[in-house]
């Protein structure tokens, strides 16, 4: 074995050995919980609650809710993230400093200021409620 086939494997071992304890975390905290649960689940043999959760319109509307949801959310993400990915790649320093102080700057605040926030906005009294019948999109406050 040459040197450089030495090189890049132990090169490999030792990137295998950085990863192990994600990995580790991972199946103690993940894996292991959800495959157990699955077990629990069928350990009666029977599948009828599954069935249940796929038939009964209650939990299909939940499901299709829930997806719904998540496709909207991942279409907005997507239309407004590439044009930010792009502009701060492309940018000068400054602009591309002063952007990502704007993106990590909600992530730095606490939840408390969060929460009001969102009181403040999405109240019955809210910012986005009064502007809405302000502008007459709506007769009375949504329950936001």
């Amino acid at each position: 074995m040459g040197a450089a086939a030495r090189l890049r494997r132990r090169t490999q071992l030792n990137l295998a050995l950085l990863a192990a304890p994600a990995l580790l975390l991972f199946l103690v905290f993940f894996a292991v919980p959800v495959i157990r649960l699955l077990a629990l689940s069928l350990s009666g043999g029977s599948t009828r609650w599954f069935a249940r959760a796929l038939t009964e319109p209650l939990y299909v509307d939940v499901f299709a809710l829930t997806f719904g949801i998540a496709a909207t959310v991942t279409a907005l993400t997507l239309l407004l993230g590439y044009p930010v990915a792009w502009f701060l790649a492309t940018t000068t320093r400054r602009w591309r400093v002063a952007g990502f102080l704007m993106i990590m700057l909600p992530l730095w605040t606490s939840v408390l200021v969060r929460t009001y926030a969102w009181m403040v906005l999405l109240g019955r009294n809210g910012v986005i409620n009064k502007s809405l019948l302000a502008m007459g999109v709506i007769e009375q406050p949504l329950p936001l």
